[in-house]
């Protein structure tokens, strides 16, 4: 999983080279990069929504599995199965959370002060 975040942290720093090289090379693109960083700073915020909404879900979920875990009998391994999952989808948010990140910084941030500088150009 690891190894997935970063490719895909080098990917996005890769893409955000891209987009710097077309803004120096196409300084008319000015509208439709500043619709792009406003559309990407939707998405920033939605994806940080969605973290904070799957975190509270996984803590509940994460209780059940304790609990079910702490009785007897076969709700043991139903707890124990549930921990299971609960510690995939937990890198999930870890993954979102990194996705996230990289598109503000990576991306966005570089983008919003190349814009900068060109408008004052």
């Amino acid at each position: 999983m690891e190894e997935e975040n970063t490719r895909s942290m080098e990917e996005i720093k890769l893409l955000a080279g891209l987009f710097q090289n077309i803004l120096q090379n196409c300084k008319n693109l000015h509208p439709v990069v500043g619709e792009f960083i406003v559309q990407t700073s939707k998405l920033e915020s939605q994806l940080r929504g969605i973290t904070k909404t799957l975190a509270g879900v996984l803590d509940t979920f994460q209780a059940i599995a304790v609990r079910a875990s702490s009785s007897n009998g076969s709700c043991k391994d139903i707890g124990e199965c549930l921990s299971q999952v609960y510690v995939h989808n937990k890198a999930l948010e870890t993954h979102i959370n990194n996705i996230n990140n990289a598109l503000c910084t990576g991306l966005n941030n570089s983008l919003k002060s190349k814009s900068e500088e060109f408008r004052k150009n």
